[in-house]
């Protein structure tokens, strides 16, 4: 095992000795160890530790983003990989950091931690329409001061540098962590553990738009007033749906409750 720990570490192996200064206070920290050989090899392993979380991450996030035929799985794989996020900075004991400077030696979960939660929310997003977002930003609200003050207490540890400052860019590191990990538990568990009856209604689309940006274009389509929503709509589609879809076409709709009593609706 140490050897594969240590072949792993050769393959980023520069871009953790990046900072030698950061590397002194590493290795001269009796929190990582009662020597200097302990406290290398604590390194090494936490650095190889978030180099495969992220590896996990990335890879789940792209099934659950591309692969429609796995991505309910993926998503819940997704929204566990936070969870293990925690306990390794728990475990971390300081030395793995959330949102640190990109020349810094410290081993950043960040990346892990975003890109698994942008794995739950794109599927979703893009897929999946909201009827109100106002309960989720209150139920959202909630879920998210809870797994703050969580995350604060078991990782203090992590929210000091070594002269006793705070650690600004942990502390919105975990905040920003938190809430978006809320929202994306929040609208894909409300949707993922529906077992409600759907409901189906027929909507005339009365308008297409097209928003150019910088680098990505917008496509919007707007819809005649059906169900629930009382006054015209704009949904975002795909280009290829924009496409295929003209002015005066009918669309089916399929309105569910919630699991949480959020209704969302999909365009068939």
């Amino acid at each position: 095992m140490i050897f594969k720990t240590d072949k792993l570490y050769q393959l980023i192996s520069k871009r953790s000795e990046k900072n030698s200064l950061d590397l002194e206070k590493i290795y001269s920290d009796a929190r990582f160890g009662e020597t200097k050989d302990d406290r290398i090899n604590f390194f090494r392993n936490s650095c190889v530790k978030v180099f495969l979380l992220s590896i996990v991450s990335t890879c789940l996030a792209a099934c659950a983003i591309f692969f429609s035929s796995v991505s309910v799985m993926m998503q819940i794989l997704c929204l566990l990989i936070p969870l293990i996020g925690v306990v390794v900075l728990y475990n971390g004991k300081g030395l793995i950091q959330i949102g640190v400077k990109k020349w810094s030696s410290y081993p950043d979960l960040s990346y892990a931690m975003l890109i698994a939660v942008m794995g739950v929310l794109v599927p979703f997003f893009t897929k999946i329409h909201l009827v109100s977002y106002s309960t989720v930003i209150i139920f959202s609200l909630v879920m998210a001061v809870i797994i703050c003050a969580t995350a604060f207490y078991f990782l203090r540890s992590n929210l000091f540098l070594n002269n006793n400052k705070t650690n600004y860019l942990a502390v919105i590191g975990i905040v920003v962590s938190g809430c978006l990990y809320s929202v994306a538990s929040i609208t894909s568990l409300n949707s993922i553990l529906d077992f409600s009856a759907a409901k189906n209604y027929n909507v005339a689309v009365i308008g297409k738009n097209e928003h150019k940006g910088a680098k990505n274009n917008l496509y919007k389509i707007e819809l005649s007033k059906w169900g629930p929503i009382e006054q015209t709509s704009e949904v975002e589609v795909s280009k290829m749906r924009y496409e295929q879809i003209s002015v005066g076409d009918s669309l089916s709709i399929t309105l569910k409750e919630g699991a949480f009593g959020i209704p969302y609706y999909d365009l068939n």
